[in-house]
């Protein structure tokens, strides 16, 4: 099976674009609640971004379950199996009995299921694995912080980035503990702690 040539992703405006086509393709696909389709969204995002890293970081899923394996198929046939094949599969290696299912299916109505294949296209020319993590957070926080502000219907709030690195610099996070953020959705928190990690800041 031939890969399309990536496209490279070196600005937040470029993956902001991505975001947004995908969302307006699942809102055309009935997703038509903020958060239930940032979700639908972010789920399509880590079964990409899984696939890529399956071999990297040894997760052990089997080929029939990674990307390459559904992206030419079309339509129903292309939600039913991601629905009905991957998702139980992923979420049987990743759950644990404290956090429940990583994935849960994706709620776009058969009719539309067109628009899913649009998805699946518009992500399939990006390499996600490549992308810097600076970017990947910025542009969630922005489109987020956006569509809230003007549609009203993802409700989510942010903590500002010099009050999160306020927060590392106090607790001094180290080699060994455990970062928790119960309320992340960009991971920015526990990025941050893992830069300071990086820099030998203890």
């Amino acid at each position: 099976m031939e890969t399309a040539s990536k496209t490279i992703i070196r600005s937040k405006a470029e993956l902001i674009d991505i975001f947004k086509y995908a969302n307006d393709r699942l809102r055309e696909a009935g997703v038509t609640v903020g958060m239930p389709r940032f979700v639908e969204f972010s789920n399509l995002l880590f079964l990409k971004l899984i696939s890529e890293k399956n071999q990297e970081n040894h997760y052990g899923l089997p080929s029939h379950v990674l990307w390459d394996s559904y992206r030419e198929k079309d339509g129903v046939e292309l939600l039913s199996y991601i629905n009905d094949i991957v998702i139980p599969r992923i979420n049987k290696k990743f759950t644990s009995i404290d956090s429940g299912d990583l994935f849960t299916v994706l709620s776009i109505q058969e009719d539309k299921a067109s628009k899913l294949k649009e998805i699946i296209n518009k992500l399939d020319s990006v390499d996600l694995s490549t992308i810097d993590t600076d970017i990947k957070g910025d542009a969630f926080e922005y489109f987020i912080e956006k569509y809230n502000s003007t549609n009203n219907d993802l409700g989510e709030y942010f903590t500002p980035r010099h009050l999160v690195k306020f927060l590392v610099d106090i607790l001094k996070p180290k080699f060994g503990e455990k970062i928790y953020d119960s309320k992340t959705i960009t991971m920015i928190q526990i990025q941050s702690a893992g830069k300071r990690l990086q820099l030998g800041v203890l």
